[in-house]
């Protein structure tokens, strides 16, 4: 799951690098919030050494990151 993680994650600041979303712009999690807090919870999370690569956590960067990225679509 981390690899599935930060696959979006990539996918994520690669929408924001091209213009597709906006520093600031609200992205659909719950609850909503700027993609950067949102961005920077998902990189928070990958950065955990400690975690496993099962752990709950990374589902959740997952969710995050594929909801950023479905808003380019």
């Amino acid at each position: 799951m981390k690899g599935k993680a930060t696959q979006q994650s990539l996918a994520a600041w690669l929408n924001f690098a091209s213009g597709a979303i906006q520093w600031g712009e609200l992205v659909p999690t719950d609850p909503e919030d700027a993609f950067s807090s949102a961005i920077m919870a998902i990189e928070d999370i990958l950065l955990d050494l400690d975690g496993d690569d099962d752990h709950e956590e990374y589902v959740l960067a997952n969710d995050i990151a594929t909801a950023i990225n479905e808003m380019d679509e």
